[in-house]
């Protein structure tokens, strides 16, 4: 009998002695023996290993369909006892009611959809109803999960992939106009941003100060290090503010021309 029982929480991915205490502490928690919730609390590592534990056996408990030992109520309410607070308590349960709805674990949504079993709407719909996410983050997240599938790299990790070359600029360009939700102007600004930093890979600069070097100042020969070097001169105290005076003198140190000057100047 005991092995029988140690084996349904190995299962579970519980250790064996945690998995025993574990049902006998959340038994506790439920008759209110509070001599036997210090007993149990006390066979456990620390706070963690408790929640852990106790996490995993009400779960078992809770999505079993054919055999369902703990309700939701329930299940939110032995949580909160093991030292969950109650919000964190009842996204935890409702993230588990996707697997006894679906018979999808909330933590497999991505690993399914990967393997063709789901849909892009469906993870969407799947993170909105158990995951608590609002329509934008659970299209935008769903999105990211698509351009992975389609790319390789989830929709975040493009720039960074893009400048050590894993992706071509062909398939950047796709992919952000497609999985970053963008218009054509905008997918332009953030291919020029990507370009910058490919050829800068060290750069911190700024989109908007990247897209007006690609566009105005590399055309006109200014060097995308002077560009910053003077940036960098030209507002030392960080305040934005610029001196074109100061700006055209460290130019011509530098040795370009009044066309290139103002060039910089109008960027």
């Amino acid at each position: 009998m005991q092995d029988a029982m140690n084996g349904e929480f190995m299962e579970a991915g519980v250790e064996r002695t945690d998995a025993m205490n574990a049902k006998l502490l959340t038994e506790a928690y439920t008759s209110g023996d509070k001599q036997a919730i210090e007993k149990y609390s006390g066979t456990f590592e620390d706070d963690d290993d408790l929640l852990d534990s106790v996490r995993s056996y009400i779960k078992t408990g809770y999505v079993s369909k054919d055999k369902q030992t703990i309700s939701k109520p329930e299940a939110i309410k032995l949580l909160v006892q093991a030292g969950m607070r109650q919000k964190d308590a009842e996204a935890k349960v409702q993230e588990w009611t996707c697997e006894l709805v679906t018979g999808i674990p909330f933590s497999k949504i991505k690993e399914e959809y990967m393997a063709g079993n789901i849909t892009q709407a469906r993870v969407t719909e799947l993170l909105q109803k158990y995951g608590g996410r609002d329509k934008e983050t659970a299209e935008r997240t769903a999105r990211s999960y698509a351009c992975e599938k389609d790319t390789g790299h989830p929709y975040t990790d493009l720039k960074e992939a893009y400048i050590l070359g894993e992706v071509s600029k062909n398939v950047l360009e796709k992919a952000v106009k497609k999985y970053g939700g963008m218009n054509a102007e905008d997918t332009q600004k953030k291919l020029y941003y990507y370009d910058y930093l490919k050829e800068n890979p060290t750069s911190d600069i700024s989109e908007n100060r990247a897209v007006a070097y690609m566009t105005k100042l590399k055309p006109a020969g200014i060097r995308a290090k002077d560009y910053e070097d003077i940036l960098n001169r030209a507002d030392a105290d960080k305040n934005g503010s610029y001196s074109q005076a100061a700006v055209g003198s460290w130019l011509t140190e530098k040795g370009y021309n009044a066309k290139q000057a103002e060039a910089l100047w109008s960027a």
